[in-house]
């Protein structure tokens, strides 16, 4: 367990009280970890529902009466080194910005008192852990950890820190899984720092100067430092993770009509999405049919970077049709050949079905408009066409979208799923 960890067993711990011209100081520490290769907060993983807990507390507390004012929130982001340089630093910054949105979306935080680091590996927790360990190679293993961090190539046009290439060649593999199996869990986490001070020193404070508040976390945390030289800062690439999802219309199957979509996020809070449905055949009687091609690109906008919850979009259209509901007449574009076409915007809610948000249930709602070409027959038994009654020409406005569709999301990164 984080050495930092075993004084938490309560509710931010207030630790290394200071005084100085007449300030006092107060700082507490929460930390949350995550799953491998997860940015999603999991309540049931390790002793996250504890912390969670003692956060909502300090929550309160920080809302409530009380005889001190908060001077800063300091968020940090970390991964374990099982990845690339640019994949790990994504997990550390998309954590930092999970556990940060948790909190401010239950407490205001001016903008003014926050401070962020992303930590990407917290290698000084991992050689302390080691210089205390009876790990074989230890020796060894610690020359390397103290070595200068240097990014190579590595797959995909990505670069990886050096060191983790030869931890990896150590023993055959074998230190390696055991470094894994004892302390890459613990170095998977976001936390937070807040620091306050006691609001009646505060007023009583006259010509005394203020003490500069060092935004530095307790003595009883192990603070990763940053490792990487600055030129590897350049190749950083954004936190957020570009899923892509497969789904179906769910509505669509009810009315025997094939649905198939994909979508792409393309940006943290874009994303576009392509579904394509099909119908060839009738409804147990010739003359009750709605055989469709059709295809409606869309993009849409997330209102939550993590592209869960409400979206809106614009969405462009084209279909064929062959339409008849058992009554005089059947409705088909025009020789075959002049399918419907236009476009509208849609609104949406995306309604994650399990804890990491792979399977999720989207609704979306859209209106459009299409000039229509079409061809309207006779809708009788006694022949496959029916007569040709006359061709005509509108303008439709209307509902062009309702969907209750299925979808299971992935991302791009190498072994890893959302």
């Amino acid at each position: 367990m984080r050495v930092w960890y075993s004084l938490v067993s309560i509710i931010l711990v207030f630790v290394c009280m200071m005084r100085a011209n007449g300030q006092e100081i107060r700082r507490a520490e929460v930390g949350i970890d995550f799953r491998v290769n997860r940015v999603v907060l999991d309540t049931t993983y390790m002793n996250n529902a504890q912390r969670i807990q003692e956060i909502v507390d300090f929550v309160n507390f920080l809302q409530s009466e009380r005889p001190y004012e908060l001077q800063s929130v300091s968020f940090y982001g970390s991964a374990s080194p099982e990845g690339s340089y640019q994949q790990n630093l994504r997990l550390a910054r998309a954590r930092l910005r999970t556990l940060e949105q948790w909190i401010r979306s239950r407490v205001e935080i001016p903008d003014s008192l926050i401070t962020r680091e992303e930590t990407y590996i917290r290698w000084e927790f991992l050689k302390y852990e080691v210089a205390k360990s009876d790990l074989p190679q230890k020796e060894e293993l610690l020359r390397i950890l103290e070595e200068e961090a240097a990014l190579v190539p590595y797959y995909n046009n990505q670069q990886i820190d050096e060191r983790i290439l030869k931890i990896r060649q150590l023993g055959g593999g074998e230190t390696w899984k055991e470094l894994n199996r004892r302390y890459f869990a613990n170095m998977r986490e976001a936390f937070v720092v807040f620091e306050m001070r006691r609001e009646e020193i505060r007023r009583q404070q006259t010509a005394v100067a203020p003490v500069q508040v060092q935004h530095a976390v307790p003595s009883n945390i192990i603070r990763p430092a940053n490792t990487l030289r600055q030129s590897a800062m350049d190749t950083y690439q954004p936190a957020w993770y570009r899923n892509w999802y497969v789904n179906t219309n769910v509505l669509a199957l009810g009315m025997g009509i094939t649905s198939l979509g994909v979508e792409y996020d393309f940006a943290k809070h874009w994303s576009v999405a392509v579904p394509l449905l099909y119908s060839g055949w009738n409804y147990f009687i010739e003359t009750i049919k709605f055989r469709t091609f059709a295809v409606q690109p869309e993009v849409r906008y997330w209102f939550n970077e993590n592209h869960t919850n409400w979206f809106v979009g614009a969405h462009a259209s084209l279909a064929y049709y062959n339409v008849a509901v058992d009554g005089g007449y059947r409705y088909q574009d025009h020789a075959a050949e002049s399918p419907a076409w236009g476009g509208g915007l849609s609104g949406g809610y995306r309604l994650p079905l399990t804890r990491d948000q792979r399977l999720s249930l989207d609704f979306s709602l859209g209106l459009g408009v299409y000039p229509l070409h079409y061809d309207i027959f006779d809708n009788t038994t006694n022949t496959a066409d029916g007569l040709l009654i006359q061709t005509a020409r509108k303008t439709y406005f209307g509902i062009d979208q309702v969907a209750v569709t299925l979808s299971y999301s992935f991302n791009n990164q190498k072994g890893g799923t959302r």
